[in-house]
């Protein structure tokens, strides 16, 4: 699995009813999209839980590159391209992934960005991060 994910920066004042509207528009063209396991589209309101500022930064899990491969070179990626400019993509292996069918009811995400400390093994890098 890949988790893909860029991050668009707005400013403060940006109305993002226009990201709301353009994710109603188009979101669903990657629906069935190869190898796509899921997609959310996240956004950040300055406005909202005492955020600093805007964004909108779609999250996906793919089950392979192939899939990911054809929507950022084949052209799907270009409408982010032409409405924000060039955008860094972060690519990652998920060491972790647990989704059920409650995924579909998810409205908050929480990401925890980690270092993986020097180690002589990676072998049990799981317990180092365990959430539970």
């Amino acid at each position: 699995m890949i988790g893909m994910q860029y991050k668009i920066m707005l400013p403060k004042d940006y109305d993002m009813n226009i990201i709301r509207k353009r994710v109603s528009d188009n979101g669903h063209k990657t629906d069935g999209f190869s190898d796509l396991m899921f997609k959310f589209y996240l956004i950040t309101e300055k406005s909202n839980f005492n955020n600093h500022y805007n964004s909108y930064a779609p999250l996906y899990l793919w089950k392979n590159n192939e899939g990911m491969n054809q929507f950022i070179f084949d052209g799907y990626y270009d409408g982010i391209l032409d409405s924000f400019g060039w955008q860094h993509i972060n690519i990652g292996v998920p060491l972790f992934i647990n989704v059920n069918e409650k995924i579909k009811n998810t409205k908050y995400v929480v990401e925890y960005v980690n270092a993986i400390p020097q180690n002589n093994s990676l072998k049990n890098i799981k317990k180092i991060f365990s959430f539970s």
